[in-house]
């Protein structure tokens, strides 16, 4: 992975895409959060879209209608929310993270990469993101990429790194390197507290997918 350095002044470009951000919800309508929030996506699609109809660069908007998509499994359209997203506020990670996460659905993996890149690139201290990094080259069958991706993450996670070997383990077990993976999930066991396994368990969850 070619290594790239943020701008020296990324926390002030951040701020100001934040800023964009938090103006464009609260532009939106009422209702608009309290359907998302109660899961009624459909009347909340409706809403989203006579924003964008009048505004098509509100970030908050395409960044609810991209969640929306996502969870709708129209994760080509999802991405395509997202695209416009970045193109404003390049600097959101999770806006990189959710690409990732439909490219793997997708089963494009090459550009669930390059998602993954643009995540990275913002923050290096994410677990799952590494993880999905890992698990983009595991299902390329570039196994071996994938295993030293994990190594090379060390260098940069800090507070989770127990994830990382959680990550390892389910790798190694997809393998049926049985004995592999509980050495890995024992070293897990060591970093992290009990139960505190989220987001490695997300990239299994991924990994196990039948769609993948």
């Amino acid at each position: 992975m070619k290594k790239r350095k943020p701008p020296k002044d990324i926390n002030r470009l951040f701020n100001l895409g934040l800023i964009k951000l938090e103006a464009d919800f609260e532009s939106l309508p009422k209702e608009t959060i309290e359907l998302f929030i109660n899961k009624k996506y459909k009347k909340c699609l409706v809403y989203l879209n006579k924003v964008l109809d009048e505004n098509p660069y509100n970030i908050g908007a395409l960044l609810y209608k991209s969640i929306i998509l996502k969870y709708r499994e129209k994760y080509q359209e999802s991405n395509n929310c997202l695209d416009l997203f970045i193109n404003q506020f390049q600097y959101f990670s999770y806006a990189h993270q959710y690409q990732a996460e439909n490219y793997l659905k997708l089963g494009k993996y090459e550009e669930a990469m390059e998602a993954c890149k643009g995540c990275l690139f913002i923050n290096k201290d994410n677990p799952y993101i590494w993880g999905l990094v890992s698990l983009s080259c595991f299902l390329r069958d570039k196994k071996s990429l994938a295993y030293a991706f994990l190594e090379e993450a060390e260098k940069y996670v800090k507070k989770d790194k127990g994830q990382l070997y959680l990550i390892r383990g389910f790798l190694e077990k997809t393998e049926g390197r049985k004995e592999d993976a509980l050495i890995s999930f024992m070293q897990s066991r060591e970093l992290i507290k009990e139960n505190d396994g989220f987001f490695a368990s997300e990239i299994y969850n991924l990994l196990k997918n039948e769609n993948i």
